[in-house]
């Protein structure tokens, strides 16, 4: 695992960056930093995500309770990428970007948005 510390307003953090397969993943419950990391560097974060979340099958949507959106979709990791689940942290909503977060309870990824059509985008064919 690599280290780097990162200073947010209230905390000091001490990152871990994670690895499933190629993609590495900071994900920080404490100050919320979300990045992913490939061969090269920083990854864009819906790269990141779709790199190591892509295969995962949509379950459907599920109620926003306590959610940073009002849409909320769940996915199910297929069998033998369960782990990718791994290198989140459990139960806490983590800014992909302005219109998307993330969230893991080790069994599914949360991914919640306030926007209509990226919920459509991300629910077609399904």
């Amino acid at each position: 695992m690599d280290r780097h510390e990162s200073t947010s307003p209230s905390y000091l953090c001490r990152h871990e960056v994670r690895y499933h397969g190629r993609v590495g993943v900071v994900a920080c419950a404490d100050c919320g930093c979300l990045e992913f990391h490939g061969a090269r560097g920083l990854l864009d974060p819906a790269e990141g995500v779709a790199a190591l979340f892509g295969s995962f099958d949509l379950v459907g949507k599920v109620p926003a309770i306590a959610a940073p959106a009002d849409h909320v979709l769940a996915y199910r990791p297929p069998l033998g990428k369960r782990s990718a689940l791994d290198v989140l942290p459990t139960g806490v909503w983590l800014r992909v970007h302005d219109e998307l977060w993330l969230a893991s309870d080790r069994q599914a990824l949360l991914l919640a948005t306030p926007n209509r059509l990226m919920v459509d985008n991300l629910t077609r064919g399904a």
